[in-house]
């Protein structure tokens, strides 16, 4: 329901993870129920924050970076290659 002047903030996955699932993800919709007027204003402003890439995650991620990699693969926006070639150009860089 609409709560005038209310603030709305979505608990993501990583902190999810590094909370041992004690703060919970949410789904990141928007759906305008059937019974709210549509011809009112809504604003939002996302934000997202993330650890730097060698931040510990959890025990199923020893890294922040190693989540990340691991979401952006589900979403289709890196592929396994993309991530392959990119840990080469890394070892080759602190060669």
């Amino acid at each position: 329901p609409l709560v005038p002047e209310a603030l709305i903030i979505n608990i993501g996955d990583m902190l999810e993870q590094m909370s041992n699932g004690e703060y919970r993800a949410t789904s990141h919709r928007v759906v305008v129920p059937a019974d709210e007027d549509v011809s009112s204003d809504r604003m939002s402003i996302p934000t997202f924050l993330h650890p730097f890439s060698s931040t510990y995650l959890s025990p199923k991620y020893a890294t922040a970076d190693a989540f990340l990699t691991e979401r952006l693969i589900e979403l289709g926006v890196l592929t396994p290659e993309q991530v392959a070639e990119k840990k080469r150009q890394a070892v080759a860089a602190e060669i």
